[in-house]
């Protein structure tokens, strides 16, 4: 049921955008980026990463980013991060629990269509098949249901959130679309970061986790209120940027290029303060294409991201 739904969505995407009836500027006004801060890296910390896929969908490439093809397809996939760090294991997002199925149905049926996908397992299922580590504490990039449905799964996590996300998810009342449900953070101890520290890279804040340089969180408002990207420094030699939705795949890092108008309406919650942080991202990219940024949703990054690892590391993706 869930692919013919999908694919059911996708046709409609594909023919509305045939018609012209997508109208969204699909580029990002772009901001003055003149100055950047190169950081100074901190010790070397050797740390894992473990991809965690639960779940994914066939999706026409526009609907990730509207300046790419409605006739091509890609694979959309959901999932978490599992990181090993010498300080402390934790998770970057929660992904979807058991009951992510249950979750798309508390949306509108047109939404419902657009937002079903093939359940590939759960987050409590994809940590037992990592060995279950014991969790120190969960990133999330920001609220929404397909990344904070997990910590359902997970008794009374600690959960960092940026500036402004639990008053964004406190907010959202009966008659708006559910795109993050309170009750995904019943139980969780929650704290909000304070970016307290210097620009980084192209972003005008950061908090360096650990104190080290290994672990830093970025602001990257737009998406949600307190959306935030974490730079990994040290997995095998790797420097990695997870960025939640900011884009939902390196089509719109590339472009930059928002979703297209149907998603974005529905997903993003300040579109010109996203655009921004596209340009931001998108600048970081190229200029320092050395990085490996992560798309949350987008199924090569993650692949490169379990490549790192090689046979070393016992991946919990399907």
């Amino acid at each position: 049921m869930g692919m013919r739904f999908a694919s059911f969505a996708s046709v409609g995407l594909v023919a509305l955008a045939g018609a012209g009836c997508l109208t969204v500027p699909v580029a990002p006004d772009r901001p003055e980026l003149s100055q950047f801060a190169v950081p100074r890296l901190g010790i070397q910390v050797e740390m894992e990463v473990v991809p965690l896929r639960v779940g994914r969908v066939g999706a026409p490439r526009c609907g990730a980013a509207g300046n790419e093809s409605c006739l091509a397809f890609t694979d959309i996939v959901h999932g978490a991060y599992l990181v090993k760090h010498p300080k402390g294991t934790f998770l970057i997002d929660a992904a979807v629990s058991a009951r992510g199925k249950e979750d798309v149905k508390r949306f509108p049926f047109w939404v419902q269509m657009l937002l079903d996908y093939t359940a590939e397992g759960s987050l409590e299922a994809s940590l037992k098949r990592a060995g279950s580590p014991a969790i120190d504490f969960v990133l999330l990039t920001h609220s929404h249901w397909d990344h904070a449905g997990g910590l359902r799964e997970m008794e009374h996590p600690r959960v960092v959130m940026g500036p402004g996300e639990l008053e964004f998810v406190r907010s959202l009342g009966k008659d708006h679309v559910p795109v993050s449900m309170a009750d995904h953070l019943e139980g969780a101890r929650l704290e909000a970061v304070t970016f307290d520290g210097p620009a980084y890279e192209e972003f005008p804040a950061s908090r360096d986790w650990f104190g080290d340089g290994s672990v830093v969180l970025v602001p990257m408002p737009g998406h949600t209120p307190g959306s935030l990207g974490v730079f990994l420094n040290g997995v095998h030699g790797q420097r990695i940027l997870f960025i939640g939705d900011s884009g939902w795949s390196m089509d719109a890092v590339e472009g930059p290029s928002h979703k297209l108008g149907p998603m974005s309406d529905l997903t993003d919650w300040n579109r010109p303060l996203l655009a921004e942080t596209l340009w931001r991202i998108h600048h970081l990219r190229r200029r320092d294409p050395s990085v490996l940024i992560v798309p949350a949703h987008d199924l090569a990054a993650m692949r490169s991201v379990q490549a790192l690892a090689g046979a070393s590391v016992r991946s919990a993706t399907r």
